[in-house]
């Protein structure tokens, strides 16, 4: 990054600053309390994490004027800790399977519900069982204010802990990983390769993982870190967070923290796996490189290897990239359409993967939108995307009825300029391919788990 960017990053932040933040724009305490570890320092069970995570959300949920008691309880449910069970028969430490879920930034653990539920729906194999769990990175859950002290290390730290809640319940632990979640495991997968971290780490599944961020911003660790510790906390984007489920205010220290992860990553960029791994992506998603993403699977040893790729028809044929790992010896490849135009989707954004088409708030008739990139850049835009079609919640009091005419449809955040007779563009916040997607996962993990004698 050049003086004149890092200036110019200065100065937005100075701006920033000047304005006084809101309540969900300051850290709601000190520090992020580390919720696995008791008040004496002691690791914790994960059922009492689970009541722990839920109590500290509650605690800051329960202050809000703006939800009901029984709305604040649908939301604590939401986007707490879970966990869920596929008993088998005579279901003990030697015959189950573990599954470890971790969300992205900003997110919740409610965005890898849809993934838990499938994937515990039945165990592995007969004769197993399975118990997966779903994890709360420190900094999430409460504002985005939080995010403004976390480190990336002290996610690292949760997630390693996480597979450590399996020990004496789970033979092997399976690590399902969100964008800045499949990151953490990647990068934990390769510090415990000579650790005594136990349960074994069996497997990674990496869903639209933070390898490198596109924003060139983020290539730039030295400079993100210089505006994130300097004191005027800035912000790359403030909005009123109208999603439950996440945060959609982006400080720049998350940014730091992930290209910091990033960093860490690329140092073991030329050292191979010992263990399997399935990566799902979208090619042109908008948040990840997803070129960088599957370079680096191709350069993975580990044989049975799986990458499930959404693509619009016949890109995929002419990106030199993606015939690279067609080519590749030793891996599976499967690529859909991302583009369907029976639904008015034009391609897959980076959040949609992990959300199954009937999500109660992400589906395709959920209670929420994403209409975010037209929020700072034309009003009249913004209340068109959130048009009452398709059975989403009305568009905010402010916005006039929407046109009947103006065509909405599905894909990444459109440009920053649009032309106004283009259609108008929401995000993408499910996947119209998860089943088929969730059945490539089950089989990756069916063939390297171990039958029960």
């Amino acid at each position: 990054m050049s003086w004149t960017s890092t200036a110019l990053l200065v100065a937005v932040a100075l701006l920033q600053a000047c304005a006084v933040p809101s309540a969900r724009h300051q850290a709601s305490l000190a520090f992020p309390p580390v919720l696995w570890l008791d008040n004496a320092g002691q690791e914790i069970t994960f059922p009492q994490y689970k009541a722990r995570a839920a109590q500290h959300i509650h605690d800051f949920h329960g202050s809000s004027k703006e939800l009901s008691p029984d709305r604040r309880k649908t939301v604590v449910e939401s986007i707490a800790p879970a966990e869920w069970f596929a008993k088998g028969k005579h279901c003990s430490s030697l015959n189950t399977d573990g599954v470890l879920l971790v969300h992205g930034l900003t997110d919740s653990p409610f965005l890898m519900r849809d993934l838990a539920e499938a994937l515990a729906a039945k165990p592995l194999l007969p004769n197993r069982c399975l118990i997966a769990r779903s994890l709360l990175l420190d900094g999430h859950g409460t504002v985005p204010g939080d995010l403004l002290q976390v480190d990336y290390q002290n996610w690292v730290h949760t997630v390693s802990w996480g597979i450590r809640s399996f020990v004496g319940q789970a033979q092997d632990v399976h690590l399902v990983g969100f964008s800045t979640g499949g990151a953490l495991g990647l990068l934990l997968a390769h510090r415990t390769a000579a650790s005594t971290l136990r349960p074994r780490l069996k497997s990674l599944v990496l869903i639209s993982p933070a390898i490198r961020l596109l924003d060139e911003r983020a290539q730039s660790p030295e400079a993100l870190g210089m505006l994130a510790f300097s004191g005027v906390k800035p912000w790359l984007e403030r909005y009123e967070d109208r999603d439950y489920a996440k945060y959609e205010s982006f400080a720049l220290n998350g940014v730091y923290q992930v290209s910091r992860l990033s960093q860490q990553l690329a140092r073991h960029e030329s050292e191979p796996l010992s263990l399997p791994v399935f990566m799902a992506l979208s090619l042109n998603d908008q948040t990840i490189d997803s070129r960088a993403a599957i370079q680096r699977f191709v350069r993975l040893a580990e044989t049975g290897n799986a990458l499930w790729l959404a693509a619009p028809r016949g890109a995929s044929n002419a990106d030199p990239i993606v015939q690279d790992v067609l080519r590749a010896t030793g891996h599976q490849v499967s690529v859909v359409d991302s583009r369907i135009e029976t639904e008015r989707i034009d391609d897959f954004s980076h959040v949609a993967l992990p959300v199954a088409p009937a999500n109660v708030h992400y589906g395709r008739r959920g209670d929420y939108v994403n209409c975010l990139s037209y929020a700072a850049i034309d009003t009249g835009l913004w209340c068109a995307c959130w048009g009452e079609d398709l059975g989403h919640r009305p568009a905010p009091p402010a916005c006039p009825k929407p046109d009947a005419d103006r065509v909405i449809v599905y894909g990444e955040p459109p440009p920053r300029r649009q032309d106004v007779t283009a259609p108008v563009q929401r995000r993408l916040t499910f996947n119209p391919w998860f089943a088929e997607m969730v059945e490539a996962i089950r089989s990756f993990l069916s063939s390297i788990a171990e039958p029960t004698p």
